[in-house]
């Protein structure tokens, strides 16, 4: 499994609509996470059959759904926020 401790920031968008994220592996296939809402959460992914021997560096691709929340969605002070931040990621 691949394992990713993220932090979605605490924005009304996030409580709408959830944040979702798609974890792109060499080989080409994907996996989505949906549903993260606000605060920290982990993320585990099946690794492709092709890749769980792999020794060495692979290359994962992270694409949000969200990647910066507009200003009126967050604090008015800061005219963006990131729409997730990635705090670890390993394999298991």
């Amino acid at each position: 499994m691949l394992e990713a401790n993220v932090y979605i920031i605490e924005a009304p968008l996030f409580r709408r609509t959830p944040q979702r994220l798609r974890f792109t592996f060499p080989d080409g296939s994907s996996r989505v996470v949906s549903g993260l809402r606000p605060g920290m959460r982990k993320c585990s992914v099946a690794i492709p059959a092709a890749l769980r021997n792999t020794i060495g560096i692979v290359d994962v691709k992270i694409d949000a759904a969200v990647d910066y929340v507009p200003r009126d969605e967050g604090d008015s002070n800061d005219p963006a926020h990131y729409g997730y931040l990635l705090l670890s990621i390993y394999f298991d």
